[in-house]
């Protein structure tokens, strides 16, 4: 992440300095709750790895241009284990901290060394509580010195001094964005106010107030049914949607969403059907044998009762005389019920 800070134009003969800010571990691109304390640790490095810079012999940063949201607590000079720090006046106080070493003349193990590797020099605490950037491009026109200005020096007997003006310094920027509202100790994104656990970042709400974060609880409205078969995971009044209408089943009047109300429909779940006149359990559209059914018999279809209600009744009392004289019988004449 540090290696792509190193990329930028204008490079003179030497490949120039850079000033690299970097939000400790964490990842600020997505913006920040205000009121969020942040480590911001500070890297030099060259450009150009076949061009190393020794003898860096001054370090002054300028943050005067930092913006007024964001509050510079506390600056710390971190010289690598080989260096003796005691070799360096360090200042520590903002706006422009520095460490400058003591003697004319190069001394084994108390001098710095820079190439493309960045090297963590210095770390400090700031709180942000508006959005804007940590800067150390800070520039007085009225100002023709270098004591209010950033800048790396080094060598002895040849000094070359790197500064934003010379632009043979580069970043030295590092802009945050405020989101949200109020301190966020465990700097998950959600203010404290509004953070259920206010100082676990892997948690945020508490839907049931059991005192497990709904990211932990495998039931989070606390209604013995399982989120994940749980259509309403979060409404412990509701846990089935039959029909899939996004409403759940104890709010909802119809909810197979067949047009039939439930308290009407006698298979409420099954869209279907909503009516069983036999009362077998079965309803009418599946059932083979409905009351409507059983009405129609044998004798209502064929004979002369079948031709009487296909055709209506078409026998005169001559055609039934002329029947009785074939038969000589009255008895056999047909007879309809």
């Amino acid at each position: 992440m540090l290696a792509s800070c190193l990329l930028f134009a204008g490079a003179s003969a030497r490949g120039n300095v850079v000033i690299i800010l970097q939000a400790g571990s964490i990842d600020v691109s997505l913006g920040v709750a205000p009121g969020t304390l942040l480590p911001v640790d500070v890297y030099l490095a060259v450009e150009q790895g076949d061009d190393p810079l020794p003898d860096v012999r001054l370090m002054q940063l300028n943050f005067q241009a930092t913006s007024p949201g964001i509050s510079l607590d506390n600056f710390i000079w971190l010289l690598t284990p080989t260096i003796d720090d005691s070799a360096y006046l360090l200042n520590k106080t903002f706006p422009q901290p520095s460490a400058a070493y003591f003697s004319s003349s190069r001394r084994e193990g108390m001098i710095i060394d820079l190439d493309d590797q960045p090297l963590l020099v210095a770390s400090m605490d700031v709180t942000v509580n508006g959005s804007g950037s940590i800067d150390l491009r800070f520039n007085d026109p009225n100002d023709t010195t270098t004591n209010n200005i950033t800048l790396v020096r080094a060598g002895f007997a040849t000094v070359e001094e790197f500064t934003f003006e010379k632009r043979n310094l580069s970043g030295g920027r590092l802009t945050i964005t405020v989101i949200g509202g109020g301190p966020d100790q465990d700097r998950d994104g959600v203010p404290d106010a509004t953070d259920a656990f206010p100082t676990d970042p892997t948690e945020t709400k508490d839907s049931d107030e059991d005192g497990i974060g709904d990211n932990a609880d495998t039931d989070d409205d606390n209604d013995n049914v399982p989120d994940a078969q749980d259509a309403f995971p979060l409404d412990p009044a509701e846990s089935m949607d039959s029909d899939h209408d996004g409403i759940g089943d104890n709010a909802d009047p119809d909810d197979d969403n067949d047009n039939v109300p439930d308290a009407q429909d006698a298979f409420p779940l099954d869209p279907t059907e909503s009516k069983d006149s036999d009362h077998d359990g079965v309803g009418d559209n599946a059932d083979p044998d409905s009351p409507d059914d059983r009405n129609v018999g044998p004798r209502a279809t064929g004979g002369i009762c079948g031709a009487s209600a296909a055709m209506g009744t078409m026998l005169s009392l001559a055609a039934l005389g002329a029947f009785r004289l074939i038969h000589g019988r009255r008895e056999d004449r047909p007879r309809c019920g």
